[in-house]
């Protein structure tokens, strides 16, 4: 492939990524671990992308060419793995969403990194992977597939990673999750038997943009503090499962007890950190695929695929022992309690979103004036 043909296939893949990259930082939720994993991949692919393009300078010998040409395949494959390590963290975020795990993987993953960077360094001295001939071009060396496979390796490992834990994944992720790791190994594959064409950036950038529009695009319509769905998200959802053929769900309105006191006597900070924490304990008592919303204020709405009222029941009562447990912990100066409004959908006799809504909103204070009294 020509340097000219090179720089307009990795200039346009740039400015995609480019694109992705603006409009995740403008709109997502920034208080997200993936948002930060998936903005550092696309960065560090936009920044291989430049090596790359100033790496193929080959057989010019005029200035500082020969330089640049050094400096652009040293840093391509210094940065190979990393779109491929922190894949990895993108995962195990999903898998798990703990930042403790997180920072745990960072160390065997960072130790990766610096064993293949000294592997880098050495071959300045030694040429196994590749150098620069005295003419200014690139040219492989033996072992140059050793690359290929450290770059492989953790993209395997990721795939199998979501494999194992498709349970705990949200069921609309996986697709993504498991695409994303394929597109890349097709292109190394192929990368490493054809020489001279550039395959394996763009098609990580185009696994990026399938991440982009299959996960990193929800995070628009996501609570930016609590990590829950927006009302925007939450009416859009009720409005396809109204319109299915056979509506089968149920609703649940939830508000925090004496919120407001929280605010006054301790701070919107501890009131913002009391949100995030009923949020978590909610997620920990329903099933993945149930969907979690913030209504406004500390209110939030629940919507569970069933058609049983005890199945909402025991979702409660799971609710009401996790939020006892966490109570016993003393994390904080005061105590969790919260009011409910739940029904199942009518399906036999449907009503309007609003009207199904406001059902459940007037059960929930009906149960508060009654705490109140």
């Amino acid at each position: 492939m020509s340097f000219v043909a090179n720089l307009v296939i990795n200039a346009l893949t740039i400015t995609m990524l480019v694109i992705v990259l603006s409009r995740t930082i403008l709109r997502s939720n920034r208080t997200s671990l993936t948002y930060h994993i998936f903005n550092a991949i696309v960065i560090v692919t936009i920044t291989l992308l430049i090596s790359d393009t100033i790496g193929r300078m080959d057989g010019a010998t005029e200035f500082s060419v020969p330089i640049a040409n050094h400096l652009g395949n040293f840093l391509l494959f210094v940065l190979n793995p990393v779109p491929a390590l922190l894949w990895i963290l993108f995962v195990i975020g999903h898998v798990y969403e703990d930042g403790k795990i997180l920072k745990k993987t960072m160390i065997p993953i960072a130790s990766y990194f610096l064993l293949h960077l000294l592997g880098v360094i050495l071959n300045l001295f030694f040429h196994f992977y590749y150098y620069i001939d005295a003419n200014n071009v690139y040219i492989r060396g033996p072992l140059f597939l050793i690359t290929v496979g450290i770059a492989l390796l953790p993209l395997i490992f990721a795939f199998i990673l979501t494999i194992k834990h498709r349970h705990k994944i949200d069921s609309k992720k996986i697709i993504t999750l498991l695409l994303y790791p394929v597109i890349p190994l097709i292109g190394t594959t192929v990368m490493a038997f054809i020489y001279g064409y550039s395959i394996i950036l763009p098609a990580i950038a185009l696994g990026e943009l399938l991440v982009f529009v299959g996960i990193q695009d929800d995070l628009m319509i996501i609570d930016y503090l609590t990590g829950a769905y927006n009302r925007r998200a939450l009416e859009d959802f009720l409005r396809k499962k109204i319109n299915d053929n056979n509506p089968k769900f149920a609703g649940i309105m939830l508000d925090i007890d004496h919120y407001k006191q929280i605010n006054d006597t301790y701070g919107h900070l501890m009131g913002d950190q009391a949100l995030i924490a009923f949020v978590k304990i909610v997620h920990e008592s329903i099933h993945i695929n149930d969907f979690v919303a913030r209504y406004g204020g500390d209110e939030f709405f629940l919507v569970i695929d069933t058609d049983n009222i005890a199945t909402i029941e025991a979702v409660l009562k799971r609710l009401q022992n996790n939020i006892d447990r966490f109570n016993d912990k003393n994390v904080y100066p005061f105590k969790f309690g919260f009011s409910k409004g739940y029904a199942l959908y009518p399906k036999d006799d449907p009503i309007p979103m609003e009207q199904f809504i406001n059902q459940l909103d007037m059960a929930m204070y009906q149960e508060k004036r009654e705490k109140s009294n």
